[in-house]
Order: structure tokens, then C-alpha cells, then sequence
């Protein structure tokens, strides 16, 4: 029975001990109910949090209700929280999913300091997994991302005395399905579509694979272990043979000698895997390790290559626009490089960049470039076009001289004389300003973080 394989599943895991005070986040959807039962059915003392996000009208409040006398059902205390999610996410330039996360998220501390919660359980299952295992190969993730779901980790980096839990990742979608046979819960229509890439792999792609091995999930959860344990054993010889020292704020991380540049490059996905640098980047990085002071941004860190190590600190963007020296300026914490141009553009503001990670927002006119983060190569050039330019038309999959394209749009010598261009560390255009972006940096459905850079031109 499950609730046998549960008991297992959390005893094997060192889950839960005797002096947890527990919190089950609890939508009211089919599995979040089924590890309320769950919970319920062994006699384990839990409380309910449930978040109303606003975003399904009337839905969004049934849910609510249906939550509350479940909560009453079975005698426990229920913590509710209402976020208008949209306007948050605009506000803050988030993507509706991630703005939900970062809401979820934040309350849960607040719950954790005012009640002394330990745990915190959720209830992602083995289906969950598998979902996660091909979205993160589509995003070219390596083993960290193929490792999936962990069956518990800290609430965060800064809060290690509350975790959060997954008991029900031994179950599947069809175990949960049969447990809850004669009870009710509530759906979420928006599940039930092909909009998100995380419904068309449960929609399509798992079902078909199911058809080859009945019990998918549950096979591809032996890999998955497998590769924790391979993570493990390398994070292991890299803390003992590879040991990272801070200091001021810097991180310095040892640049291994004699390594091939294959293998330096797997150092290099280990060793910088807390900073978030893109696969490009790294790899870039490990090109450059002989090139003493060169620097590396994303939107969180900076990193400089020393003559011994990597130097690692998180970037401090304490103003929109920020001078670095006479070349070279912050934008939102993204580096930017003047090349030919007027400074005024900088420091009058004609440029401004949103980073954000909702992939359902479109550019609105000409003036305004969205383009595929982890495809960019920084610090990126603003600068006037050049003789014998050439880019990757948005819609062309072949190159154009800049001059010819612009004789097809019937551009003016006038205008032509004004024309900027936004290129990368490489000195590859990647968006003539006010026509077209570089093909080669499109958003595309494997995209996870847009860069919006928009130009007011006076």
C-alpha cells in the first residue's frame, strides 16, 4: 500500500524526526491532497499553509475555500496568505511562475521565524521528476540540472533551520491517482493545456515513453539517483582537492594546471556552479585562463581570472547606471562598453535593460530587443555600424551585409549615419538598434531568461 512505501520512503530518507513542527503546502490540487492524507493517516502532526495567488478568478478562491475545510477535516491550523501575483510580477520584472515562487517562498520564512516550522513538505512526485529531468536537458543543463528535484534541501542558502521536504518523490502520478480513488480535490484548468513546455513534456512525451516501459517515472528516478551519487562523489573530491577560500567578500577558486581544455572545462562547470555563469560563458572562461585580468559578468557576479585563481564577488548595483571607468558602464548590473558612440547615451539614459525570466512578454516595437540571456556574451558593445558589417537577420538562417539590409528597408544616408548596433564580447551584432535583432539570439522555446534592451530615442 502507499502509505507502507511512504513510511519507508521517509524513514530512508531521514525525513522527518520526533521534534519536527511540520508545514504542508497544500493548493488543494490531487497531490497535495494525497499528501495531506497521507500525513493525516500516519498521525503525523502537521499544518496547512495554502497561497491564494489571484491569477484564476473565481478558481483561485475556491481553491482557498476548498483548502480551509479540508484543514478542518482533519483538525489542523491553516495559514493562508493572498498575493496579487500580476501586479508583483510586472513590478518587479518576473515572469508570473517565478514571481509566484519568490512569494511563496518569502512567506514561508515568515511562517518558519514566527512558528518555529522545521520542515516544510511539498508534494512533488516522480512524474514531478521526470518533467524536470527533459526540461532541464532541453536547457542543456549538465548533471546538476539531471539530478532533478532533491528529495529535501535547505528553504534557502541563508535559512538552513527550516527545510524543505518531498516524501511523495518515490510515488507516481498512478499511485497518487489510485490512493485517492474515493476523495475529492480540486483542478487547475491551466494543467490541462499545451502552453508551458512543462505540460507538453507531461502530455505528450512521458505518456508515449510510458507506452515503452509502463513505469517510466520510476526507472528514470534509478538514473537520476545514480547521478546524485556521481554529483556527490565529484562535489567531494572537489572540496578535498580543490578547496575555495573567501575573503572581503571574494571568492578565490584554484585554476588547476596541466588539464586539458576538455577537462578544464568540466573543473569549470563544477567550480563555478554557484554563480550562475551560462555555458557560453564557461566556456569562454576556460579559454581564457591564461589571460590574466580579464573579467566575466552575469547578473549576479563578476569574475576575474587571476594568475592562480578565479576571483569571485557578487556585483553590488546600487544604481541603474553606474560608471565603471571611461568605456565601460552598469546598466541594471549588466556591463555595457561604449565603442564609437556619444556618452550622453549612456548617462542620458537612451538605454535601459529588464532581465527577466517571463518568456510570455513580446517586444512592442522596434525600439525595444528581446533576446535570449544565455545566448549572450558579456560585456556587451554599444556602438556606431561598422564598414563590412554583417549579422543574422531576425527570420534569415543566413548572413547579410548590414548595408545591404539596410538598402532593402530603403533607409537614408542620414538615418544610416545615426544607426547604432548592440554586439557582443566577440563583436557580433546582435541587435541593430531600431531594426533588427541578430537571428542568432532569438528567444526561442528553450529560452529561460530574456534580456529586454530598450532605446529612447529622442
Amino acid at each position: 500500500m502507499l502509505i507502507e512505501q511512504f513510511h519507508k520512503f521517509i524513514d530512508a530518507k531521514s525525513l522527518i524526526n520526533k521534534d519536527d513542527k511540520i508545514l504542508l503546502s497544500v493548493s488543494g490540487g490531487r497531490d497535495s491532497v494525497a499528501l495531506c492524507k497521507l500525513f493525516f493517516n500516519s498521525k503525523i502532526d502537521f499544518e496547512i499553509a495554502h497561497c491564494n495567488y489571484h491569477l484564476r478568478n473565481e478558481d483561485s478562491n475556491r481553491d482557498q475555500r476548498f483548502v480551509a475545510d479540508l484543514a478542518r477535516k482533519c483538525n489542523v491550523a491553516i495559514h493562508v496568505a493572498e498575493f496579487d501575483t500580476a501586479k508583483y510580477a510586472a513590478d518587479n520584472s518576473l515572469s508570473i511562475e517565478m514571481a509566484a515562487r519568490k512569494l511563496r517562498y518569502d512567506w514561508y520564512r515568515v511562517l518558519c521565524e514566527k512558528y518555529g516550522f522545521t520542515k516544510i513538505a511539498t508534494a512533488h512526485h516522480l512524474n514531478d521528476q521526470a518533467e524536470t529531468f527533459f526540461i532541464n536537458i532541453l536547457r542543456t543543463t549538465g548533471i546538476n540540472g539531471l539530478c532533478g528535484i532533491p528529495v529535501k534541501r535547505p528553504l534557502s542558502d541563508d535559512f538552513q533551520s527550516c527545510q524543505i521536504i518531498r516524501p511523495l518523490l518515490f510515488a507516481s502520478r498512478k499511485d497518487i491517482d489510485n490512493y485517492l480513488i474515493n476523495d475529492t480535490f480540486v483542478d487547475d484548468y491551466t494543467n490541462d493545456t499545451n502552453d508551458y513546455l512543462r505540460n507538453k513534456i507531461r502530455h505528450n512525451i512521458i505518456p508515449e515513453l510510458e507506452t515503452i516501459s509502463p513505469d517510466f517515472p520510476k526507472t528514470l528516478q534509478k538514473s537520476v539517483t545514480r547521478l546524485s551519487f556521481t554529483k556527490d562523489f565529484i562535489n567531494k573530491i572537489m572540496l578535498d582537492y580543490f578547496p575555495k577560500s573567501c575573503a572581503d567578500g571574494v571568492d578565490k577558486i584554484i585554476i588547476p594546471k596541466n588539464f586539458s581544455f576538455d577537462e578544464l572545462c568540466g573543473y569549470i562547470y563544477f567550480a563555478l556552479a554557484d554563480y550562475g555563469f551560462n555555458s557560453y560563458q564557461l566556456s569562454d572562461i576556460a579559454a581564457s585562463v591564461n589571460s590574466v585580468g580579464k573579467s566575466f559578468y552575469n547578473h549576479d557576479f563578476e569574475l576575474i581570472i587571476d594568475r592562480d585563481f578565479f576571483l569571485v564577488r557578487k556585483k553590488i548595483a546600487d544604481e541603474v547606471v553606474k560608471s565603471v571607468d571611461e568605456h565601460t558602464y552598469l546598466i541594471n548590473g549588466l556591463n555595457f562598453v561604449l565603442g564609437d558612440v556619444d556618452k550622453a547615451i549612456i548617462k542620458d539614459f537612451g538605454f535601459s535593460v529588464i532581465l527577466t525570466s517571463d518568456i510570455w512578454q513580446k517586444p512592442v516595437n522596434q525600439q525595444v530587443a528581446f533576446l535570449d540571456f544565455d545566448k549572450l556574451k558579456f560585456p556587451l558593445k554599444i556602438s556606431n555600424k561598422k564598414t563590412g558589417d554583417v549579422f543574422y537577420p531576425l527570420g534569415m538562417k543566413h548572413k547579410k551585409k548590414l548595408s545591404d539590409f539596410l538598402i532593402d528597408l530603403k533607409v537614408d544616408r542620414y538615418a544610416k549615419d545615426k544607426i547604432l548596433t548592440v554586439r557582443d564580447v566577440d563583436d557580433n551584432i546582435i541587435w541593430v538598434v531600431g531594426y533588427r535583432i541578430d537571428n542568432r539570439y532569438k528567444v526561442d522555446d528553450d529560452t529561460e531568461k530574456i534580456l529586454i534592451i530598450k532605446y529612447k530615442c529622442e
